[in-house]
Formats: C-alpha cells, structure tokens, sequence
C-alpha cells in the first residue's frame, strides 16, 4: 500500500471554516455561532441552524494529497453531508460527514485553498477524480461517506486579524478503516 502525505481544509457554512496542518483546524465567525443563522442567497429564505449545525449546502472540503512516485500534487474539493461542532467541549465535541461522491480532483479553487500554483488540463483532473473514487482508492459506490467524530475543540492561539481557529482531535473513518487525529 502506497502512503500519501495529505491534509484536510473546508470552508464550512454559517461562518465556519476549517484546515488541517497537524490537526484539525477550525473558524468560527461569533456573531454568525451566536445566531445560528446560516447566509442564504439575497430574496431567499434564510434557515434558522440549530447551535453548532453546520450549513452544509454552503461548505466545501479541501484536500491536499501530496504526490507518489511520478505523479503530482492534487487538491480536491467536496462536499459535507452533515455535520455538527460544540466549541468548548471536552468530550463527543461533534461529527462531521464527508460526501466523498461529491470529490473533484483539481478544481481552481481547491488547487488555490491548498497553496497549488497552475492548473490542471479538465482532461487529467478528469482522469484523477475517476481513479479516487474508484474501487482501487476510496470505493465511493460501496463506501460514499467517511466520518470525523469529533472527540475535543481546543482554541488556537490568534494569528493577527484571522478568524479564531481551532484545533479537533477525533477519529477518521474512510472505508473500512479508523485512524485518530
């Protein structure tokens, strides 16, 4: 089995946003968390989000996979399916659903998130996406979600005017295995 360096970033819905560089990463606009509202689209109705839920119609994930052998880096996009945070907790700090049918490979805005320079021929991106998702890499048709059941949410210390950030710990379930980060 081929070990590959990467890391996971999302930019998550109601003012949440999340990266990983030796951990998991999280950003939480306040006033947003306060609220529980989610940003809707101007004239649309705007969904009232239970405390911690997160809007997943306006998150994305970002990965970094680092290359093996011949290949290159790649940065992928996709999507939520559901998840919950509760900054503060010690303990069962929340769960995140990663929809991994919903993962691109080297979109501009995942090459961008994930510090890629240039872009990617459709043609190649095309080509990547189809062997993640295939049975030889994640199995998306037999596994489609994997899992991050949040064990703690520990504040970082601030880096100037960014948003507050936050680091979780908890188990990552993709296919059939289990790993702690």
């Amino acid at each position: 089995m081929t070990k590959r360096r990467w890391w996971m970033g999302a930019l998550l819905g109601a003012g949440v946003g999340m990266g990983l560089v030796g951990g998991w990463d999280v950003a939480y606009s306040q006033a947003q968390q306060a609220t529980g509202q989610a940003a809707g689209q101007r004239g649309a109705a705007v969904r009232t989000l239970k405390s911690g839920e997160i809007e997943v119609q306006a998150s994305r994930v970002y990965v970094f996979v680092g290359k093996t052998g011949l290949g290159h880096d790649h940065g992928i996009e996709g999507r939520l399916r559901s998840g919950q945070l509760n900054l503060g907790a010690k303990e069962k700090a929340g769960r995140l659903e990663f929809d991994l049918r919903t993962f691109v490979a080297d979109t501009a805005a995942a090459r961008q998130y994930v510090g890629l320079g240039g872009q990617t021929d459709r043609k190649t991106a095309d080509k990547v996406t189809s062997n993640m998702q295939s049975a030889a890499v994640l199995d998306v048709a037999r596994f489609p979600i994997a899992t991050l059941d949040v064990a703690s949410i520990v504040a970082l210390p601030r880096q100037g005017n960014q948003p507050q950030q936050y680091q979780l710990t908890g188990d990552f379930t993709l296919q059939i295995g289990r790993a702690h980060v």
